[in-house]
């Protein structure tokens, strides 16, 4: 319980975020980001009176893994071409419509 209470204050200090806080601090990220990332349960305290002011289990993700997730999503990645596309850009391939074209049919 103790080592949950830790993890919240490393949310806190900032060293560690929740789902929410990164949405927060990063717009572009949705809920569905995370999924790859590796995380820990944290013990958030009671912040209020009621029913959504109880403490619970929240998981958390290190603030260099939202980073660096964030700027893996910010650099865009070099489009796959198919190298049988590169042949017809060669003139070695023939797509259906070309081969109709030359041979007239």
């Amino acid at each position: 319980m103790e080592a949950k209470v830790a993890l919240w204050r490393e949310v806190e200090a900032g060293t560690r975020y929740t789902a929410k806080t990164a949405m927060e601090r990063y717009p572009q990220l949705n809920i569905h980001s995370f999924t790859d990332l590796s995380s820990k349960i944290a013990r958030r305290p009671k912040i209020g009176p009621g029913p959504g002011g109880r403490a619970r289990d929240v998981k958390t993700y290190l603030a260099a893994d939202v980073d660096a997730l964030v700027a893996r999503l910010a650099t865009p990645e070099p489009e796959q071409v198919d190298p049988r596309w590169r042949e017809v850009e060669a003139g070695t391939r023939y797509t259906m419509k070309t081969a109709m074209e030359r041979h007239r049919i």
